[in-house]
C-alpha cells in the first residue's frame, strides 16, 4: 500500500514473471494476464502504476503511470473536460477560478474578476494548451459561433451526445454533480448557469504519491522532475476550483 497519512493508493508494477510477493510495497500483476477490475491500454514491464486518482473505490479503474503524474496534463484533464463539454452544449463563456482559503475573500470581494485571463476559442486543442501553460488563477474561455448550430451538430453526432461524452470522461464520470452538469447541458430543460467547487484534493494525493515513490526510488525519472512535482504541488495545494458556465 501507499505511504502513511495519504489515502489509501495501491501501487502496481506489471511483471512476465509469476511475482506472488509484494516488494516495497508494490503488488506485482502478470504483464500477461487479463486483470480483472482494472483498464490499461498497453502495460509497461516494470513501470510503477497506480489507479486513476478519480477512480478509487469504483469497480473497474484505470491503471496510470506513476511517472505522467508530473505532466501538465494530468492536472488540467478534469478542466479541459468541463470546457469542452461547455463548449459543445453552446456555452458562451467558462470561467475556471483556482484558489485557497487565504485567497478566497479576495476573489469573493472581486466577484470573479481578479486578474481574469479571457480566451476567445473553438477548438479543444487550444482550450488544452490555454490550460497547460496558463499561470492565471482566473482564467475566461469564450466560445465564438453560432450556439444554435453547435447544438445542432453534436446531436447529429450522437444520439445521446452526454452519454458518450461521460464515458469517454476520467473525471466527469465519476463525481455525481459534474455527471449532472453534463445531463443538465443536453437535456431539453437546458442550463443557463452552472457553478460548481471542486476540491483537488485527489490530484494533491496523486502528486504527493508521485513525489514519495521518487524519493524512495521506485521509478526512475531525470532529475527534473522533483522540481516539476514541488512546482505542482504548491499550486493545487489544500486548493479549490470554481467552474462557472454561462449560456
Amino acid at each position: 500500500r501507499m505511504f502513511n497519512g495519504l489515502d489509501d493508493h495501491e501501487i502496481y508494477m506489471f511483471s512476465s514473471e509469476n511475482q506472488h510477493n509484494t516488494v516495497n510495497s508494490i503488488t506485482y500483476l502478470n504483464i500477461n494476464d487479463t486483470i480483472a477490475g482494472f483498464t490499461i491500454e498497453t502495460p509497461i514491464e516494470n513501470e510503477i502504476y497506480i489507479t486513476h486518482p478519480a477512480q478509487l473505490g469504483e469497480a473497474n479503474q484505470e491503471l496510470i503511470l506513476l511517472s505522467s503524474l508530473h505532466s501538465d496534463s494530468f492536472l488540467t484533464s478534469q478542466d479541459t473536460e468541463i470546457v469542452n463539454t461547455a463548449r459543445e452544449a453552446g456555452a458562451k463563456k467558462v470561467t475556471i477560478s483556482t484558489y485557497n482559503s487565504e485567497s478566497k475573500n479576495e476573489l469573493e470581494s472581486s466577484k470573479g474578476e481578479l486578474d481574469t485571463k479571457t480566451i476567445k476559442t473553438q477548438a479543444s486543442k487550444n482550450v488544452s494548451n490555454n490550460l497547460k501553460f496558463s499561470e492565471s488563477s482566473n482564467l475566461r474561455f469564450e466560445f465564438q459561433g453560432n450556439e444554435t448550430s453547435i447544438f445542432n451538430k453534436v446531436l447529429k453526432n450522437f444520439k445521446s451526445p452526454e452519454k458518450e461524452i461521460l464515458k469517454k470522461s476520467k473525471w466527469l464520470q465519476y463525481d455525481p454533480d459534474l455527471t449532472e452538469f453534463v445531463l443538465s447541458c443536453f437535456s431539453e430543460n437546458k442550463l443557463s448557469y452552472f457553478e460548481k467547487e471542486v476540491s483537488m484534493e485527489r490530484q494533491e494525493v496523486a502528486i504527493r504519491s508521485a513525489k514519495l515513490a521518487l524519493e524512495c526510488n521506485l521509478f526512475k525519472s531525470h532529475n527534473s522532475i522533483d522540481g516539476e512535482l514541488d512546482t505542482k504541488l504548491a499550486s493545487i495545494k489544500k486548493h479549490t476550483k470554481r467552474y462557472t458556465v454561462e449560456f
